[in-house]
């Protein structure tokens, strides 16, 4: 009898140490606000306030601060993605492994509420909007993910032309889409492109007038991060090149920065190679031509998808890039055209605000 107590005795002070040292761990992992693994900034401790507890959300907002600042946090989820698919498991995380290998992310949201506030808010200003389709409205259908889209296609005719197209390219066995990333690859940004040139009235090029550099066989994007499981295949990544796609100036106008070249090579050595498209988000962006003067001028609002497409754009058009994440000051200038190119899921989550002044 007093064997087993003290067996018990031992087992509970082994938890509490445990819990113990990750609990207080958490307040250790402070200094770094960012997982360059998933490239997403990381939750913070939540404000106090009675409205936040009596609602809440002061209580998930402590429970996603913890997960996030957990010691061991990503060997964590990959020990148990690698565990959810030893016992059959299709999901882990919110990330849905697909028999072919892609990992695909769930995009659940609480509400709607904030999708519906940005797309009015894109109405307002009257620009063309092109919602870019999450991976999973290609390829895992459900009723939720319709509900989402059929909400975004009736702000954006373009959009839900573009999930046409890519819907049918995957049915064709063209992949569109980075199998452990969420973002398009080169061939669902060639048919972005194609269809913003169609909206803007421009004949875009055709895809064998780009030649497809190859610049990594072994990038994991966010979706492999996220679900934790090891990856039985990597993504390659492909840079679109033509004649002049060196000649341009490119400046980022809210740090004052000038980029070399529309691809920044530096990136294929760290985890997030697809910021080799432009070296990732910039507030604000310009990119001029250098060989041709009196180009059209084309203002685009976007996120992240549309960091791959601009090397094509930027064969027709002078830029000027704006991210309303980044940056939310009025714009202002004169442009021939106005676009904004934009996932549903950056639409459904982040608040996408922005001013055009005349």
């Amino acid at each position: 009898m007093k064997k087993e107590t003290s067996v018990d005795i031992s087992l509970l002070a082994l938890c509490a140490a445990l819990l113990i040292c990750l609990g207080s761990g958490v307040f250790f992992n402070l200094t770094n606000d960012f997982s360059e693994e998933e490239n997403r900034p990381l939750s913070n401790f939540p404000r106090i306030g009675e409205d936040s507890i009596i609602e809440g959300d002061f209580f998930k907002e402590l429970g996603d601060f913890y997960s996030d600042r957990i010691p061991f946090r990503l060997k964590l989820v990959r020990l148990k993605g690698i565990c959810e698919l030893t016992l059959g498991k299709r999901e882990n995380n919110g990330v849905l492994f697909l028999s072919n290998g892609r990992l695909v992310q769930k995009c659940e949201y609480k509400s709607t509420a904030l999708l519906e506030k940005n797309l009015n808010a894109i109405k307002a200003e009257q620009v063309t909007l092109v919602t870019v389709p999450r991976s999973i409205d290609v390829y895992f259908q459900s009723e939720d993910a319709e509900r989402i889209r059929n909400m975004a296609f009736s702000y954006s005719p373009v959009g839900e032309e573009l999930y046409r197209r890519l819907c049918t390219a995957d049915k064709h066995d063209l992949q569109v889409y980075y199998k452990t990333d969420h973002h398009l690859d080169y061939d669902g940004a060639y048919e972005l492109y194609s269809i913003i040139c169609s909206s803007l009235g421009e004949i875009p090029y055709k895809k064998e007038d780009f030649e497809a550099e190859c610049v990594s066989k072994n990038f994991v994007g966010t979706s492999y991060s996220k679900g934790g499981a090891l990856a039985t295949e990597t993504d390659s990544i492909f840079l679109p090149r033509y004649n002049g796609d060196t000649k341009f100036d490119i400046e980022c106008l809210d740090s004052g920065c000038m980029l070399a070249s529309l691809y920044e090579r530096s990136f294929l050595t760290k985890k997030d190679k697809y910021s080799v498209f432009l070296g990732g988000n910039h507030g604000t962006l310009t990119v001029k031509s250098t060989a041709e003067q009196d180009r059209p001028r084309l203002l685009l609002i976007k996120d992240s998808f549309a960091n791959a497409v601009l090397p094509m754009l930027a064969r027709h058009f002078d830029i000027t890039v704006r991210d309303p994440r980044y940056d939310t000051s009025p714009i202002s200038g004169e442009y021939d055209a106005a676009l904004v190119v934009c996932g549903i899921d950056t639409l459904a989550t982040t608040p996408f605000t922005f001013d055009i002044v005349e």
